[in-house]
């Protein structure tokens, strides 16, 4: 009876995934989002290939045991990458968009989340970032602007005069 009343709603049977699919390796390389792991000393250890592409090196290879400070950010966001450096290294989650240059020249924005990676003993042993492209600088339209009014209202939200600075 269970059966009837499921072939009725339309629900089939599907074979399972197999199960090599599911390791972190595969689902990671795959993805279309930066997956990024920093150790506590600042070195990466692991890049999947949309990391690579994204901040223009060959393939995830070349990311490995590269200080994450030379991934390409711009001096004027050093802060900021202190800031997530220091949030991750207390177990605190981090998000902001940073400028990027690759090796190639090109500029662009990111958006990254950072959470801290923690060892069997539940301290902290490195960081896990996850990013995006939010903006690619000179691009025209709404979406150029993304990245631009996203770091207005990162300087607005901190200004010590906010009031004065509306004016």
């Amino acid at each position: 009876a269970d059966g009837d009343a499921r072939a009725q709603l339309g629900v089939v049977r599907t074979p399972k995934l197999v199960q090599p699919m599911l390791t972190a390796e595969h689902i990671l390389g795959n993805v279309e989002t930066a997956v990024i792991v920093v150790d506590h000393d600042g070195c990466l250890r692991y890049a999947n290939s949309y990391a690579a592409e994204l901040f223009g090196f060959p393939d995830s290879r070349h990311l490995t045991d590269v200080p994450f400070r030379r991934l390409g950010f711009h001096e004027e966001d050093a802060s900021k990458v202190d800031n997530l450096e220091h949030q991750a290294c207390r177990g605190r989650d981090w998000e902001g968009t940073l400028a990027i240059r690759r090796p190639d020249g090109s500029n662009f924005f990111v958006r990254m989340n950072a959470a801290p990676l923690r060892g069997p003993a539940g301290d902290v042993a490195g960081t896990v970032i996850m990013a995006r492209q939010a903006v690619q600088v000179g691009t025209e339209g709404s979406t150029g602007r993304t990245g631009l009014l996203d770091r207005i209202g990162e300087r607005l939200g901190s200004s010590l005069e906010l009031s004065d600075t509306l004016d």
